[in-house]
């Protein structure tokens, strides 16, 4: 994982869940962040497909648990 992708999964997680980006801890997830609900992971979803460009894999939905997940997912689709 990059440090750009980490940077840019905090902000899509930011963005998602209308939060500032100094509010989200390092290791955040989808246990430890109280915004992260489950309307919260369909727009962190919808932002990802935005920024790839292209619908994810539904097994891959499944993977956006924490940032370093969401970074990994930037990683595999975004230049």
């Amino acid at each position: 994982m990059n440090i750009i992708n980490y940077k840019r999964a905090k902000s899509i997680i930011a963005k998602a869940l209308e939060i500032p980006i100094e509010t989200i801890p390092d290791d955040a997830n989808i246990e430890n962040l109280e915004p992260w609900d489950s309307i919260g992971h369909v727009k962190i979803i919808l932002l990802m497909e935005e920024l790839c460009g292209k619908e994810l894999d539904p097994s891959l939905l499944s993977e956006l648990y924490d940032i370093k997940s969401i970074a990994e997912i930037c990683d595999k689709f975004v230049s």
